[in-house]
C-alpha cells in the first residue's frame, strides 16, 4: 500500500483526511492525528510526518478548544514509529520532537495498523488520568502542560 492508498484506507476507516497532509480520528477519550511536514522537511521520494495523540477537548497552545489541530505542539504525544511500543510514557517535546521519514512508494500497511490498532490500544491502556499524572510528575511544567492539566 503506497502513501495515496494509505490515505484512502484511512478515509474508509473514519479518519478525517485533509488533502495529502493530515488525518484525524477520535478513539474513545482520545484523538489521533497523522501530520505530514513539507517544505524544508521534505526529502525526495519520502514523506516526513509525526503521529500525535491527545485527549479530546484539551486546549491548544493558543488556549482554545479546536476539534482538529495541525500543530504538533498542541499534542502531549508526538511520536515516531519506534516510540509506539508496549506502553506510552509522556516526555516533554514541545519544540524538540523528531519526524519520521518513510518512502512515498513504500509499504504503508504497518503505519496504517499503528494508527488504527496499536496506538488506540496503548492510549486506552494509558488512560487520560494516567497521562495527567505523568505530566504532573515533570520537574517544571511548560505553558502548554499547565493548560492541558486544567482540562
Amino acid at each position: 500500500m503506497n502513501y495515496e492508498q494509505f490515505l484512502q484506507k484511512l478515509k474508509q476507516s473514519n479518519f478525517n483526511v485533509i488533502g495529502l497532509s493530515c488525518a484525524f480520528c477520535e478513539f474513545g477519550e482520545w484523538q489521533i492525528s497523522f501530520i505530514r511536514f513539507g517544505g524544508k522537511f521534505q526529502a525526495e521520494g519520502e514523506i516526513a510526518f509525526v503521529i500525535c495523540a491527545r485527549p479530546l477537548n484539551v486546549k491548544t497552545l493558543e488556549n482554545k478548544i479546536v476539534k482538529e489541530s495541525r500543530n504538533p505542539k498542541d499534542y502531549p504525544f508526538k511520536l515516531i514509529l519506534s516510540e509506539i511500543d508496549e506502553e506510552l510514557i509522556y516526555q516533554p517535546k514541545l519544540l524538540n520532537f523528531e519526524l519520521e521519514y518513510f518512502e512515498r512508494d513504500g509499504d504503508w500497511s504497518r503505519i496504517y495498523e499503528i494508527l488504527r490498532i496499536d496506538l488506540p490500544k496503548l492510549l486506552v491502556k494509558l488512560g487520560v488520568d494516567e497521562l495527567k499524572k505523568q505530566i504532573r510528575s515533570q520537574q517544571e511544567l511548560s505553558y502548554i502542560e499547565k493548560i492541558w492539566l486544567e482540562e
